[in-house]
């Protein structure tokens, strides 16, 4: 039988028709989800507020990214400036500082916002508004107020509520706090309503801190570029050259603060050696009178020579001894306080000490930073106190140890003098005391020298100081918003507009437990597949011979493949085709009379058998109020007085039940069923039986041998998948005579192209027509 059947060949291809039915066939779905997302996108890109982007570019002075020739390249050998060349990573950092973002925004105000109320969006008036306010003093940290202005006074509001009318300039005190309204301009419109949105600073110092991005322009470049997001552009735009300014200036601050304490500590020593110098040479003056000596001639030029190298030694040794001395008095041993200690020449030498002297400066610029935001009793700050002291213990350890060193090699150089003195006896006293006097002399004047020098080179440097960032180009913000975006937002309305529907598409067919179409029913099953019955709203609908729809057709096509299955019949044979399914409702009533009403109108003597005693519905669906099969079965009635002709029909007889019998397995296997198939058999061309479902009741089966064929009726969105396996199940047994399937209630868009439904043929097209466009429109959405 398969043979001659070619409707349940499987195509083991993919079948990309298949894939995209479902959601073709729901199109309209997708149609008003992209609607739908147009109208949230439009009225999004509507009220959104817009955010620019302002850029500004300035270059640091770093040495190491190459930067621009510093102004102080002069003065670089100068162990002074040491301490202020930083890393760009480092200058970086201190421009994302929360601090300096602080900074910014109280000089700017920018935590107050002025607020003019659009058609449709508000807006940031920032320097355009008619009023701004003036505070002393906030209560609260966050305030939100309403100004409603006229030419000489003005009423202020608070969440709606008024809180008075008042004099431009007027002192207002309440529970917000102590504050003023002013006009802005002489040539405001009146009246005027303006917002004004006062928020914490350091939230709206946080917020531009988070929307500032510094990026290196290139790797071998010192140039940065700097960029802020924000709904106003002027905002973002005096935001970053005010960031700028601050930057500077207080880099500025921070050199001038370490020459201006490095000139303070030199100035101080100089005045003392100023005093020693002058008792020295007052001495030699005194000395000179009272000997009265003028000049002193040597005997032994080369013991003098000798002398005056070790001489040498000593006055070096000495002014090292006395320096450091001077050192400790005048900073170690005295309490001082944020003051930086300079790294003289003389301790270069000392590696050791002058890392300590480079981290104790460091450290108490760090410390005054500190100080500056907290009081005396901060932790951090007792800390980093704590660390400045244990540094200078460890720089006076290890001057002590130089001077040490020193006073060793002063010894040793002393006993080579007095070894040389005793090879000079005949050099007078005079001349010996003398030159001792000129030693000091000598010893005070080249300390004097040295720390006037470095004084002036502290002077020339805090001269010299330049800002850090040089402004390439100033902030500027774009002409167009960076956000929102209408291309990407209205493509990404479109692309969720398909997706939303495409995935609850694919989620209803990953959970489909329904047959949906045909190729559910041939992928599952090796029956053949005689026909779709399609959807209609009219479920007593019958075929007449005027019909002219959908339904007609496709009863006409199950009815001329039933021809072929029942091929093997020998011609004139009466043909018996039993009509079953797995459940109640899956249409097998409909088909059964249907069917056998097709055959009718064909002119074919047709018999339609209502057989499905449990549950009878022929009577019903025909409106029949005769007896019927199971007042036969159970009585001695003639055959012929319960079968009763359909009006409008030639060749149409059905034989209904009316009555439930209490006993309808022992009436179906009655001998009397045999005589009346052998008897309708005799009188009838087709013999149409409405059985019970097969899946509730077995008494399909025992009828089904005196059958020639079974059409086998599946609901599409009704009939489980599940189910199909028993239905196989049945075939591959043999329970059922010549079995084929029979899809129905299936919408016109699951109809095979073949029906000719789809392209608007035929009667097809003009029942189409003749729908409401609610129909058509409910009919998309039929699941």
């Amino acid at each position: 039988m398969e043979n001659q059947l070619s409707f349940n060949e499987k195509d083991e291809k993919i079948d990309f028709s298949k894939i995209i039915q479902p959601y073709l066939s729901r199109w309209l779905w997708f149609a008003i989800s992209v609607v739908v997302a147009f109208i949230f996108a439009y009225a999004y890109l509507r009220y959104a507020p817009s955010i620019y982007r302002a850029t500004t570019t300035v270059m640091l002075k770093d040495d190491k990214k190459g930067g621009v020739v510093n102004e102080l390249s002069a003065l670089s050998d100068l162990d002074i400036l040491k301490d202020i060349k930083d890393n760009i990573e480092n200058q970086i950092e201190v421009l994302k500082s929360r601090t300096l973002s602080e900074k910014v925004v109280q000089k700017l105000n920018l935590h107050i916002s002025y607020i003019s109320e659009g058609k449709v969006k508000t807006f940031d008036v920032y320097n355009n508004t008619p009023a701004f306010i003036s505070i002393e003093t906030l209560v609260r940290s966050s305030v939100k107020l309403k100004v409603v202005g006229e030419e000489n006074e003005f009423t202020l509001f608070e969440d709606e509520q008024p809180l008075g009318t008042f004099r431009y300039g007027e002192i207002i005190q309440n529970h917000i706090g102590l504050f003023s309204i002013h006009k802005s301009a002489e040539n405001t419109k009146f009246p005027y309503s303006i917002g004004i949105d006062i928020e914490d600073p350091i939230r709206v110092a946080s917020s531009y801190r988070s929307s500032l991005n510094i990026k290196l322009v290139g790797k071998n470049t010192s140039v940065l570029e700097l960029s802020v997001s924000h709904q106003n552009k002027k905002k973002a735009e005096d935001y970053l050259n005010t960031l700028v300014e601050i930057y500077n200036t207080e880099t500025i601050t921070d050199q001038r603060f370490i020459s201006q304490n490095t000139s303070d500590f030199l100035t101080k020593r100089l005045e003392v050696l100023t005093k020693e110098l002058h008792e020295v040479e007052k001495h030699a003056e005194i000395f000179k009178k009272e000997n009265r000596v003028t000049n002193i001639q040597t005997d032994a030029q080369f013991n003098l020579e000798n002398a005056n190298l070790f001489d040498r030694k000593y006055v070096e040794a000495t002014t090292q001894i006395e320096l450091i001395e001077n050192t400790i008095k005048g900073f170690i041993d005295v309490k001082s306080t944020g003051k930086t200690f300079p790294l003289l020449d003389v301790f270069t030498s000392n590696q050791v000490l002058s890392a300590a002297i480079e981290e104790h400066n460091k450290k108490t610029i760090h410390r005054n930073q500190i100080a500056l935001n907290a009081g005396e009793g901060n932790i951090m700050l007792k800390q980093i106190e704590e660390e400045i002291e244990a540094l200078k213990i460890t720089i006076k350890e290890n001057l002590l140890l130089m001077k040490s060193n020193l006073l060793i090699q002063k010894n040793e150089i002393s006993k080579k003098q007095a070894s040389l003195s005793g090879r000079v006896r005949t050099i007078p006293t005079l001349e010996k005391e003398l030159r001792e006097i000129t030693r000091q002399q000598s010893v005070k004047e080249s300390l004097f020298l040295y720390l006037l020098e470095k004084r002036e080179e502290a002077e020339i440097s805090m001269a010299a100081l330049a800002p850090k960032a040089k402004v390439i180009d100033r902030a500027l913000g774009g002409a167009t918003p960076i956000s929102p975006r209408p291309m990407i937002i209205l493509l990404g309305a479109i692309v969720l507009g398909c997706i939303i529907p495409f995935l609850v598409i694919y989620i209803m067919e990953l959970f489909n437990i329904k047959v949906r179409s045909k190729s559910d029913v041939e992928e599952r099953l090796s029956v053949p597949f005689v026909g779709q019955i399609p959807h209609t709203d009219d479920t007593q609908q019958i075929v007449t011979l005027d019909t002219l729809s959908p339904l007609a057709e496709g009863f006409q096509m199950v009815c001329t493949n039933m021809d072929f299955v029942l091929n093997d019949t020998p011609q004139g044979q009466s043909k018996t085709i039993l009509v079953t399914s797995s459940f109640p409702e899956e249409g097998k009533t409909f088909v059964s009379v249907n069917l056998a009403a097709t055959f009718a109108v064909s002119g074919k003597k047709t018999l339609l058998i209502g057989m499905d005693i449990r549950n009878p519905k022929i009577g019903e669906q025909l409106n029949l109020r005769s007896v019927g099969l199971t007042n036969y079965l159970a009585s001695d009635i003639d055959l012929s007085s319960v079968i009763v002709k359909i009006p409008n029909f030639r060749e149409f007889y059905v034989l209904p039940t009316k009555v439930v019998p209490p006993n309808p397995a022992e009436l179906l296997t009655s001998s009397k069923i045999t005589k009346m198939f052998e008897q309708l058999k005799q009188e009838f061309d087709y013999i149409i039986v409405d059985t019970a479902p097969v899946n509730v009741v077995a008494d399909t089966l025992l009828i089904a041998k005196y059958a020639d064929a079974c059409v086998y009726v599946i609901r599409e969105n009704f009939s489980d998948k599940r189910m199909l396996e028993s239905v196989q199940r049945l075939y591959d047994d043999k329970r059922l005579p010549n079995m084929a399937v029979v899809l129905n209630d299936v919408s016109l868009g699951n109809m095979t192209p073949y029906y000719g439904y789809n392209y608007g043929y035929g009667y097809g097209a003009k029942n189409q027509k003749n729908k409401s466009l609610f129909k058509k429109i409910l009919h998309k959405f039929r699941w």
